[in-house]
């Protein structure tokens, strides 16, 4: 606690919005802020659409907003602001740790990203950091930016890859998965087991795999087979 308190020296008092819809977690943000004297202003709404109303009549340095709400969600909130009220930096919490949502908020360059979890460690150094022109991101927040970006980029190759098969070679993928031979495979299509082969052939050049559990999990993944 002696780390967020000593932050709270160096935050001059801001004009602060809390949109959630959570009265006893509102409650608990404006009591941890009057204690620290952080604020000269703190409205609050119970959503997105609340929140616009306010924004509209005055300004704000900070607005802490939470992802799920009635009406109009955190996310909606945060795309209209960075449009229409860029002068009023975002912190978002939560208590869901979900990646993608993680990844959407920081594709919109929020100015923090806490857990509610650690949000009376972390929301005066979050204050200090945003307010000097910073970004506040946890380290778990962080680690799972990072695991997301990482797997998108995973996917979109294999999207990619996907691509880049015909027809055919993906029948024989599925077929493979049904630990069809080549023999098998060519009876099925019609066609001659060397033909079956080369296809084969091709599929593990294409997609980059080196053997026939790639394959499998290559299937699984891109929904090709379900056993």
């Amino acid at each position: 606690m002696s780390k967020s308190i000593s932050a709270s020296a160096n935050v001059k008092p801001i004009k602060v919005l809390i949109v959630d819809d959570h009265y006893f977690h509102t409650e608990g943000i404006l009591a941890y802020l009057k204690e620290f004297s952080v604020t000269s202003k703190c409205d609050t709404a119970s959503d997105g659409i609340d929140a616009l109303k306010l924004l509209e009549k005055n300004f704000y340095d900070i607005a802490i907003v939470d992802i799920e709400m009635p009406r109009m969600d955190g996310l909606e909130l945060a795309k209209i602001m960075r449009k229409e009220y860029k002068g009023t930096k975002i912190i978002v919490m939560t208590a869901h740790e979900k990646r993608s949502l993680v990844y959407e908020f920081l594709e919109l360059n929020v100015s923090a990203f806490l857990l509610k979890c650690y949000l009376s460690k972390d929301i005066l150094n979050a204050f200090e950091t945003v307010m000097a022109g910073g970004t506040y991101i946890t380290d778990e927040i962080q680690e799972m930016y990072d695991d997301y970006v990482r797997e998108k980029k995973e996917l979109e190759s294999l999207n990619l890859r996907e691509e880049q098969l015909s027809k055919t070679e993906k029948k024989i993928v599925v077929m493979m998965c049904e630990q069809l031979t080549s023999e098998q495979i060519s009876y099925k299509l019609g066609t001659s087991k060397s033909t079956v082969d080369t296809h084969r052939k091709r599929i593990f050049k294409k997609l980059k795999i080196v053997n026939s559990i790639g394959i499998a999990i290559y299937a699984l993944k891109k929904g090709l087979f379900n056993p």
